[in-house]
């Protein structure tokens, strides 16, 4: 069914409403939401909230995420909602929140990776050693849904899928900068000297290409959908630390793709709740943006299947609790 909504300029307001109408349209839902006391993940929690989903707020201040959730209900909101501690710079954090969410013995209809750190001027390191854009962006969440695998797959049905949503961006074509002759799964773990654009670029790469093999690990007939968006450039805290930078990312040159945080947020909702994402991300979709299928002119080369393959088996190396032991941690 076509969108009755001009999908540059939709709201995730307006997105919701179209696909979920109704203030307790979604009153079944659970949906975790990675990064929701700001940007983008606070307006997605809003807006599914208002429409009776159940958010689990996975925030590094619970203090702040309960103010929060606090405020949304305060406006009227039909849903309920959970503060969780989830610090993506530790990855025993992410085990401690994937226990704590499944002590809870809710399913997980929805996973959105939403949190996300942005060109730090200097070079930052996760408490396991790694640059902390490409930890934060990529590997904790990676790893969040491992842990979570199990629960998402028995939350769905094959004709209503759970689904996990990938925050990415348009910048992951520009990860390798000049004159580099080294493959994307090669960088993973970085090896390069550090660049703040660069090593966001390509921890946002990682994110569609780890969505692209999630999907076709699980394969067509799963009870669970794996997808990536981006949500056009937004202006909002994650470029505080990044100096010149800023001014420059949100110049003149990217005009184009500039968006409200309202209209920025409008994808991943669309990813989360459109009927259409099923069928379309089954046969083969695994990028959208302006609420719609996208198929970047560089993805036959840049995330063929064993580039995606080659990354996600990089990144589960770098793991603390490797495949074979999934089973055991989540008992």
């Amino acid at each position: 069914m076509a969108v009755s909504l001009d999908r540059l300029t939709s709201t995730a307001a307006a997105i919701a409403e179209r696909y979920a109408p109704g203030a307790e349209s979604l009153k079944d839902k659970v949906m975790i939401i990675t990064g929701s006391t700001g940007g983008l993940g606070l307006e997605a929690a809003k807006i599914l909230l208002k429409h009776g989903a159940h958010i689990i707020f996975a925030v590094r201040s619970v203090s702040k995420g309960e103010a929060v959730l606090k405020s949304i209900m305060e406006e009227g909101a039909t849903g309920k909602g959970t503060v969780l501690k989830l610090d993506l710079t530790d990855l025993k954090s992410v085990e401690s929140f994937a226990k704590s969410f499944l002590a809870l013995k809710l399913p997980c209809h929805v996973l959105m990776l939403n949190a996300g750190i942005m060109m730090p001027k200097e070079l930052e390191k996760t408490v396991q050693g790694y640059e902390s854009q490409f930890g934060v962006n990529h590997l904790g969440g990676f790893y969040l849904t491992k842990l979570l695998e199990s629960k998402v797959l028995a939350s769905g049905t094959v004709d209503e899928p759970a689904r996990v949503v990938y925050v990415s961006s348009e910048a992951n074509e520009m990860w390798a900068g000049p004159g580099s002759g080294e493959g994307l799964a090669e960088q993973v773990p970085p090896t390069r000297a550090y660049h703040p654009f660069h090593n966001y670029c390509l921890s946002k790469a990682c994110n569609v290409a780890t969505a692209k093999e999630q999907q076709k690990l699980w394969g067509a007939e799963a009870t669970a959908i794996a997808v990536s968006i981006h949500p056009g450039i937004i202006k909002t805290n994650l470029l505080a630390n990044a100096g010149k930078i800023e001014g420059a990312f949100y110049g003149w040159p990217f005009l184009y793709a500039q968006k409200s945080v309202e209209q920025g947020a409008s994808t991943q909702v669309y990813a989360a709740i459109a009927k259409q994402v099923v069928p379309e991300v089954r046969a083969g979709a695994y990028y959208y943006y302006n609420n719609d299928v996208q198929t970047p002119w560089y993805a036959s080369a840049r995330f063929s299947d064993e580039v995606c393959a080659d990354i996600w088996e990089r990144s589960e190396k770098l793991l603390p609790a490797k495949r074979s032991s999934f089973a055991t941690f989540l008992s």
